[in-house]
Formats: structure tokens, C-alpha cells, sequence
């Protein structure tokens, strides 16, 4: 079980049972988590990683695939990847289905379909920091492709096991903030270390998202370009010199902002917390949060 099927295992024995719930009296029902919590639980990790599994296939030139073996293994396993993911998703229908609760189905329905735009998104916004660079078009895009689930997820437990909307609402709020905490956190990390390039014969990967929130809110908070993270190539295309870029942020007043960032979205997680019962759940959860504004 990864962190998102966890903090949804831990908001549901959080919370309890109300003794009017048909789950407290389930005989599956232990640990004060019942089956059908922690059937959305796994469900809620297969969602995550059918959305990795489609998210890794490969943009092939249908030329290339009819000439390359290479490219029709790759083809092949671009194949498998959809096969995979929609297995997943699948899977998540049928057992959605099985809880017979037509409000989580709506929830989990949302998640999923908020996944998809938020991929969207990224695919299809320009890379310039510049044409979006607002704490609020960070939150928009991470809700979509981050929080969203956690949070409808976690709302998700709470109407299964029959709580009163408002107490839904409040795990909902943990899911969401807690998620957009984390993000944040992650997307500071590079910029708290030296600049690592990709060493010499391993996968190109990018040492950090162009449109993540240090980069974002240093632009947002200076008020000017960053021309000079791009260089041209000898054929004209724009490059990015992430190094350079990386100067720039560390120096700048992206980092501090993130922190602040990070702050603000963690309390309002903890705030959140404060709407359920003192115990070991909430305490793990607590824990949960403070480990990521440390």
C-alpha cells in the first residue's frame, strides 16, 4: 500500500463509524476500517498507477515504427502500456460497482476524469513560466493532476462509512491540501541541492518541471522574463539551460515563496484533522503533514 491508499485507510479509522452506519455493523469491518474502505483504498492505487502507465507511452512516428526494430518494440510495448492501464481502470469500475454507493462512484468518477485534464494540461500548455505564472494556475493545474484524487478519495471513506456531509467536506479539505502540500514539497527539492545533470550514458530525463512552483512564483514575485535560461541551437530551436535556470531560482525569491506555500497548504490540512477525534490515526496523519513541512 503507497501513501495515497494509506492516508485514505488512515482518515477512515479516524473518523469511525457512526453507529447508524451499515459498516459498523459489517462483520468484515476491522481495526475500525471496514472492507469496502479498504477496497477504495486499493482502488484509489490503481487509479494512480493506471495514470502512470498511460502517461509513459511513447509518441512513435509512424514511419519509424515500419522501419526500426527498435521503435516496433517500443510500439509493442506502447501496446501493452494501454492494455495495462485500461486493465487497471477497469478493474476500478467493477469494484466501484461493488460498493453500491452511487455518490462514490460520482467522487472516484470526478478523479479520474480531473487525471485526464490535468494530463491535458501539461501536454498542451506552452513551457514558458511567464504566460502562467501565478500561484493560482499552479493550484488549478496540481488539483487536477495531484489532489483531486486524495481529496475525493478521502471524502469517498467518509461517505461509506455514512458520515454527515460536513465531516465529508473537512476530509475532503485534508486530501486536497495535504496533496497540494506534498506537491510543493517535491518540486522544491531540486532547488535545495547543487544542480545535478544527467550523467554521461543514462536516460535523458528533466532535472525539474519548468512550470513547477519555485520557478513559477519566482517569476510571479520578480515581475520579469527569464530569458536568460533559454539558448538557441545552431539549427535556431530554443533550448532551456536548465543549469542557468537553476541559479536563478536559487538565488531568487521562488524557494522562499514555495516554503511559505508549503506552510499555508499544510495547516489548512492540519486544520482539517482538528474536526475529527484525537487517536493514533490522527496522530499518524499529523505526523503525515509535519514530515513534509520539515
Amino acid at each position: 500500500m503507497q501513501t495515497r491508499g494509506l492516508l485514505v485507510l488512515l482518515i477512515s479509522k479516524a473518523a469511525g463509524h457512526p453507529l447508524s452506519s451499515v459498516d459498523y455493523m459489517d462483520a468484515e469491518t476491522s481495526a475500525g476500517i471496514s472492507q469496502r474502505q479498504r477496497s477504495l483504498a486499493e482502488m484509489t492505487e490503481m487509479i494512480y498507477s493506471a495514470h502512470l502507465i498511460h502517461r509513459g507511452i511513447l509518441n512513435l512516428h509512424p514511419n519509424l515504427v515500419m522501419q526500426s526494430k527498435t521503435a516496433q518494440d517500443l510500439h509493442f510495448g506502447n501496446k501493452m502500456s494501454v492494455l495495462s492501464g485500461d486493465f487497471l481502470l477497469a478493474s476500478v469500475w467493477k469494484g466501484l460497482g461493488e460498493l453500491r454507493n452511487t455518490k462514490v462512484v460520482e467522487l472516484m468518477s470526478r478523479a479520474i476524469g480531473d487525471f485526464m485534464e490535468g494530463q491535458f494540461i501539461v501536454e498542451t500548455e506552452s513551457g514558458n513560466p511567464e504566460d502562467n505564472a501565478t500561484k493560482k494556475y499552479w493550484e488549478e493545474r496540481n488539483f487536477l493532476r495531484v489532489a483531486s484524487l486524495q481529496a475525493n478519495s478521502c471524502q469517498s471513506a467518509l461517505a461509506l462509512a455514512t458520515h454527515d456531509e460536513s465531516l465529508q467536506v473537512h476530509g475532503y479539505e485534508f486530501g486536497r491540501n495535504f496533496s497540494l502540500a506534498w506537491q510543493a514539497f517535491n518540486e522544491l527539492q531540486p532547488f535545495l541541492q547543487d544542480f545535478a545533470a544527467t550523467p554521461v550514458g543514462a536516460p535523458p530525463t528533466l532535472p525539474f518541471d519548468i512550470m513547477s512552483a519555485p520557478i513559477l512564483l519566482h517569476v510571479e514575485q520578480a515581475g520579469k522574463s527569464l530569458d536568460a535560461y533559454r539558448t538557441k541551437t545552431c539549427d535556431g530551436r530554443t533550448t532551456v539551460d536548465y543549469k542557468r535556470l537553476h541559479e536563478l531560482i536559487v538565488s531568487g525569491p521562488g524557494v522562499a515563496r514555495t516554503r511559505q506555500l508549503i506552510e499555508r497548504y499544510s495547516d489548512k490540512a492540519l486544520s482539517a484533522l482538528r474536526h475529527l477525534e484525537a487517536g493514533e490515526a490522527v496522530s499518524a496523519l499529523e505526523n503525515i503533514v509535519h514530515a513534509v513541512r520539515e
